[in-house]
């Protein structure tokens, strides 16, 4: 009887050992895709877009709206940092 439960102990703390390796490899896989994605924007990159689109914005006002499609780029680029900040930070809590 012991014997028997010492061979099923074994294949447990086994399978949790296996377990364990498969799940560390699978979240070094995630992190190398997050850093795939682009890992230059962050928040700090959407910060420095918006004082960008806002600078961009007083200097339109003061000019008289005279290249105003600037606005639409400067938006763009905000938008698509806020896109990237928002996958990389679902894929963050999906390894938690």
């Amino acid at each position: 009887m012991k014997g028997r439960y010492r061979i099923i102990f074994t294949i447990i703390i086994i399978l949790l050992g296996v377990g364990l390796i498969y799940q560390t490899y699978k979240i070094g896989q995630l992190r190398s895709q997050i850093e795939m994605v682009n890992p230059t924007l962050s928040s700090k990159t959407i910060q420095y877009g918006l004082v960008k689109l806002e600078s961009e914005i007083s200097y339109q006002k003061q000019h008289d709206w005279k290249s105003a499609e600037q606005l639409i780029v400067r938006t763009q680029d905000v938008m698509e940092g806020i896109r990237v900040t928002r996958i990389k930070y679902w894929v963050f809590l999906s390894l938690e």
